[in-house]
């Protein structure tokens, strides 16, 4: 009986290296289990895709943890070039300049709910170049888009159902952000500060994910501050990026059931997405107020002797 725990479902990575010589080898590792022991024991799990040359023919290699052999494949290729490995789901997909060259199926298999993945190479030294992993991937041959689509639906369909922030830089340009690493600066001159608590409709402490494949995503935050809520999370059209959607759709949920808003003095270095950190005393009551927040509206008014900042957005420490 096969078994698959699928945590965020696999990664994507690229990297171009045109050729190799006999004997050096680039390996692809990654915190994922290909073997009924690895899913059994996922604590230790790890695998290697294993490129390589021997004589004049260029072979690639599944291995599992001890460096045992599970899968491989002999191509007729004469060189390299851009080197694409993609785990998806139950499967691993190796391309070359864009053209499938072979498919690993495994019969058990587990991905880290964090994935893993680096690259390292044996033979001597080898230089790789364009080396890059896909935060949005999903294993598609292509995406399809109406000519006469928005430029907004065209986003979302290329990103599918992932809670993905769309805003726009000062640049004028618009920016998708899945899961940043977000910029942070103080606001100054706190005037009124003002939180409003909800109760946002997908926050929740267990979420039952309908896709390609049934899982159950736990916020025990929300559970131990709010109780046992459960929720249908319905996401047809992820493949291999479910669980982690679920995840950032519960925590952002949990996080907007407080909202803050701010009058302050203007920091140009704001941006929508930012997060603004307040740390003041109320006036009268003496109170000390310390809160931090999303960015997700911001205005500004500037008139003669006056100038004002208003924020608001969901909590960041939630």
């Amino acid at each position: 009986m096969s078994t698959y725990d699928f945590g965020t479902g696999g990664y994507d990575i690229e990297f171009r290296r045109d050729t190799l010589s006999n004997g050096q080898e680039l390996i692809v590792c990654a915190k994922i289990g290909i073997t009924e022991d690895d899913v059994a024991d996922p604590d230790t799990a790890k695998c290697f895709i294993v490129i390589g040359k021997d004589s004049n023919s260029y072979y690639f290699v599944a291995r599992d943890k001890n460096g045992d052999d599970v899968d491989e494949f002999e191509s007729q290729l004469s060189a390299l070039g851009l080197i694409r490995v993609v785990f998806h789901n139950e499967f691993c997909t190796i391309y070359v300049d864009h053209y499938w060259i072979y498919t690993f199926g495994f019969d058990d298999i587990y991905h880290n709910v964090d994935p893993e993945v680096g690259l390292k190479t044996t033979g001597g030294g080898i230089t790789v170049y364009d080396l890059r992993k896909k935060e949005l991937s999903d294993w598609r041959e292509a995406v399809y888009v109406e000519l006469e689509i928005s430029s907004q639906n065209a986003i979302r369909t290329a990103i599918l159902q992932r809670p993905v922030d769309i805003y726009p830089n000062w640049e004028g340009r618009l920016v998708c952000e899945y899961n940043p690493n977000r910029n942070s600066d103080s606001v100054y001159f706190v005037k009124k500060h003002s939180e409003k608590r909800g109760d946002n409709s997908q926050a929740c402490s267990d979420a039952v994910i309908q896709s390609t494949y049934a899982a159950v995503v736990t916020d025990v935050q929300y559970a131990m501050t709010d109780g046992f809520v459960t929720r249908m999370y319905r996401l047809p059209d992820l493949d291999s990026g479910y669980v982690q959607a679920a995840q950032i759709m519960q925590d952002r949920a949990r996080r907007s059931n407080k909202e803050h808003s701010v009058q302050c003095r203007i920091n140009i270095h704001f941006e929508i997405g930012d997060i603004a950190n307040v740390s003041a005393t109320v006036s009268g009551t003496g109170r000390s107020l310390s809160e931090s927040f999303v960015i997700e509206n911001m205005s500004l008014s500037i008139s003669e002797a006056k100038q004002q900042m208003s924020l608001s957005g969901r909590d960041a420490n939630a």
